[in-house]
Formats: C-alpha cells, structure tokens, sequence
C-alpha cells in the first residue's frame, strides 16, 4: 500500500508579507522590466514541497494578507518570484527559506523580501488620443461611445492576439508600455461598453530595439472624430453573397474555409478606409444574406467594404464598393457581392449514391474502395477535353476526401471555363483501379470558384 502524505494546506494558520523589486515598492512597469508576473509562497514540510493559488499573487501588487491557509505545524516557507506568461512557471528570484512554528489561529510574518533582477532587455511603446482634437474626458468619449481605445498585436495574417491586446478607458487619453525588444504590427481601435470596435483608427509596423520608444502615428495623437456614425432608425439593410461566382452555402463555405462575413461603413471621403464602422458583426458565411429586419442605417452616402473571415479572423477575401451607396429615408440599402479568390479553384465533393446489383454503397468502406485519383480536364472543344492537373497513381487521396486544385501543369493559374473532374478508385482487395465518379463544374472568371459534388457512380 502507497502512503499519501497529506498537504499542509487547511483553515488553522494565516501569512503575510511583501515584497520590494530592486529595492523599490513593485509597479506593473518594474515587475514587466524584470519579467515577473508572480510572487509566490512555496511551503516546505519535511514530507513535500508545496505551491497553491491561495498563496500566488500579482507582482505589482507588493504585499498580501491571507486568511486561515495552513494547518499548524513546523514550516519552511520560500518566497518566489515567478515568471507564468508562457503558460507554465519560470522561476525568476527567490529569497531563502525561512523557518516557522504555528499553531492553531497563528499569523506567518514573513515581512519584506527584495528580489535583487537584472532587468530584462525592453523598448517602450507609447501613444495618446484625442477626441475631436479636445483631451478626452468622461463626457466626450461617452459623446462618442467609446469605452476604451484598445492597442491590438497582429500576427502575419494580419489577425488581433485578444491575449497580447492592451486595454485603455478611453479617458486617460494615452499609454506607456515596455515591450521585448522585435518586431510588432499593431492596430488602434476604439470599443464601446460592449467591446464592439466602434472606430478603427491605424494599422502600424514598427521595430523595437533595447531601450529604444518608438511613439504610434508618428507622435501624434490618434485622433476620434465624431459626427461620423452609419447607424440609425433610417433604412433596412439587406445583403447577399456570393464566393467566386457560386452562391454562399455550406458547401462554397467549406471549400474556402470562410467561416463568417464582416460588413464595415466608412465616410465617403474615407478613400483609404482607415476608420470605419462594423456594422454587422459575423454573419454565418454559409447563410449567403443578411436582413437587419428592421431599419439600422441612417440616411447617407457611405464606401462599404466587405470581408469574408476563417475561424479566428484571418480574412480570405475582400470586396468594396467602386462608389459610395447612398441610403435614404424608407429605402432599403440591398448589397450583392461577390468575394472573388486570389486564385481560381476547383473543389469537389464526393459522395456515395451508387446502386449495384448488390445494393447500395453509402461509404468507402462498404464499396471496398482504399483509395482515389483523380484528372482535371478543360473543355476545350476537343474530345474528352485538355489535362489540366492530376495524379499519378502512386499519388493518391483518401477515399471520400475533398478534391482541390488551385493550378494547373506548371503552377498556371486555372482558366475561367468548363472542367471536368474524373475520379477512380482503387480495391486494395482487387489490385483494381475503377471508374468511381465524374462530375462538372464551371469557373466564371478569374478569382472563381469551381464547385461541384460529385455523386458516385460505381458498378465493379
């Protein structure tokens, strides 16, 4: 039988204490220089080495007071300071232990430690805002809507890190934050109480060097002005999509992995698009139509600019107006677009529908088929059509896998036309290659998508 030593932890003894970084009271710039981001009381018992959330504590926050947190009895107890923004604990500093004997209703003093830390290497970011050109305040943020200005991380697909965003309440009106020294593309926007980004103020790039500040939009403010808002009790809005010529369903959804589509209103003026309004937040992509069923829009003359989103905001395509849309009192504004690819592609589907003397094949494996290949022809006027692209047989797919080509012989890019896709399937049971499937699809013009589902029609 294994013994299990119990933990030290239970209602009978209380700790306090505190701590100092570099001999100074610690603030979120200090404990940011030195990397920590917790101060932490491990507990030694002659059985085990402890640690518990009910003794690990902000770093800025210099001091705690507990209530009852450990039975009675002898301890060593270590101070640490703990580096935990990776997800697992980086020990930074720790004092030395310290013994102690408590008994029931006792108060561990373990008074003030120093953690003596080089600071880490770090450059400074900072920047300011303003609202209408006037210092923001309580009552011209609240003019406005805006809760906080939040200072977004974009990774290389251009998508916001909501771990590394940094928050600010609208009305300090600017921020100062050490940075490790790298790289960072950065985003400005303002949300209102909800978090909905109300204004999108800049995009920015930037290396940060060691003891380096680099100051956003050049060391001006970021300036939000008003009187610039779409949203009103004026007109119904109504939208559909499309993607690459083919209506929006589940199916053209998957096939680009589109997830959602964003709808964004700027000035007229705005010919850049740098501060726009969201206006519908994440419509399903397979739904292919938004209907605000009652009025959104305020009347105006407004650019419109469309995003078509994967899971986590990566944006797949976009589509904007040529001319800005008026919208007027009582009048529906109706969008039609078209979220055009960076390359034509053709997709295929397969499913089993075949009818045989022995039945009905509904899966791979009751048709006994291992594998797939397949050829992509163009209907080029000739008989059975121009190769486009395929497989050896020795280069196969999974049977009942999704079919995609984005080029074809040579990397050329996929012309618009008539394809054909001819599938076969191999019976490892038979060392046989069979005709599966052969199905159609069309790609409207270049940026297209070429959609089909190929139904099998298998008879071994």
């Amino acid at each position: 039988m294994v013994e299990i030593e119990p933990d030290p932890f239970g209602p009978e003894v209380s700790v306090e204490g505190a701590w100092l970084i570099n001999g100074a009271a610690p603030s979120a710039a200090s404990c940011d220089a030195v990397g920590i981001t917790d101060v932490r009381v491990r507990v030694l018992d002659g059985a085990g080495s402890w640690i518990d959330r009910s003794l690990t504590f902000p770093c800025a926050q210099g001091s705690f007071s507990t209530s009852p947190v450990l039975l009675a009895g002898d301890y060593d107890l270590v101070v640490e300071a703990v580096n935990r923004s990776g997800g697992a604990d980086v020990l930074v500093a720790a004092a030395d232990p310290m013994a102690f004997r408590a008994s029931f209703g006792d108060t561990i003093v373990l008074g003030t430690v120093d953690f003596v830390v080089d600071s880490v290497p770090a450059g400074t970011l900072q920047g300011s805002w303003t609202i209408n050109g006037a210092t923001p305040d309580a009552g011209n943020c609240a003019g406005l809507g805006i809760a906080e200005v939040h200072v977004q991380f974009l990774d290389g697909a251009g998508v916001p890190d909501p771990a590394s965003t940094l928050a600010y309440a609208c009305a300090t009106g600017g921020f100062s934050e050490l940075l490790v020294p790298g790289s960072y593309e950065i985003r400005v926007v303002a949300v209102d109480a909800d978090g909905v980004i109300i204004a999108t103020a800049m995009d920015q790039m930037f290396t940060l060097a060691d003891g380096d500040t680099f100051i956003i939009n050049g060391g001006a403010p970021v300036d939000f002005v008003g009187g610039f808002n779409p949203l009103g009790n004026d007109a119904v809005l109504n939208a559909t999509w499309s993607i690459g010529g083919q209506m929006s369903t589940d199916k053209s959804c998957d096939a680009v992995a589109g997830t959602s589509v964003e709808l964004w209103f700027y000035a007229p003026d705005d010919t850049e698009l740098t501060s726009g309004v969201r206006v519908v937040m994440g419509a399903p992509c397979g739904d292919g139509v938004f209907n605000s069923g009652t009025p959104l829009l305020a009347a105006g003359d407004y650019l419109v600019a469309a995003q078509l989103l994967a899971t986590g905001g990566a944006v797949i395509s976009e589509v904007q107006t040529a001319s800005p849309v008026t919208v007027g009192a009582g009048t529906p504004l109706d969008l039609d677009l078209d979220f055009r690819l960076d390359s034509s592609t053709v997709v295929a589907f397969f499913e089993w529908e075949s009818r045989t003397a022995a039945g009905t094949y509904t899966d791979c494996a009751t048709a006994g088929v291992d594998a797939m290949r397949w050829e992509l022809f163009f209907d080029d006027g000739t008989a059975g059509g121009a190769f486009v692209a395929g497989q050896d047989r020795g280069m196969t797919v999974a049977c009942g896998e999704e079919i995609n080509v984005m080029s074809g012989v040579g990397g050329a890019p996929l012309a618009p036309g008539d394809y054909d896709v001819v599938i076969e399937g191999y019976r490892g049971g038979f060392k046989s290659w069979d005709p599966v499937g052969i199905c159609s699809l069309t790609i409207d013009a270049a940026g297209g998508l070429g959609l089909s589902t190929c139904a099998a029609d298998y008879n071994p």
